[in-house]
């Protein structure tokens, strides 16, 4: 039995690999691509898988009820807070859960959700 690899069996692995890389590349490249906040609350903000679009959210929310800046920095404190114990995700089903909801034009939210799009709706 010979330790060489066949030329065939070489050209379909590097295809798979080749296969592999780009399927990675479709699920993770827009993530590499996307814009990421900068400013004070950007270690919030980038924890949202499209800014942007969350912030059109922030600007309705802000445009009803604008949050003084020091309740702003008090509930992302509190928001990093639970964050280091859990994560996003276990965050926003814990506010559905106990009824912790904001409304904005008609968009019903997590209180924690409704906080990271204002965050998002904030200039830098």
């Amino acid at each position: 039995m010979s330790a060489t690899i066949s030329r065939r069996a070489a050209l379909i692995g590097s295809a798979l690999a080749g296969v592999a890389a780009l399927v990675g590349l479709g699920f993770e490249g827009s993530k590499l691509l996307r814009h990421h906040a900068a400013g004070e609350y950007a270690d919030l903000v980038n924890r949202l898988d499209e800014p942007e679009r969350a912030a059109v959210i922030g600007a309705a929310i802000l445009a009803e009820s604008p949050p003084s800046p020091t309740k702003l920095k008090e509930q992302a404190a509190a928001l990093r807070g639970q964050l280091l114990k859990r994560a996003l995700a276990s965050v926003i089903a814990a506010d559905v859960a106990d009824g912790r909801l904001a409304e904005a034009r008609g968009w019903v939210l997590p209180q924690s959700l409704a906080l990271l799009c204002v965050l998002a709706a904030r200039p830098i």
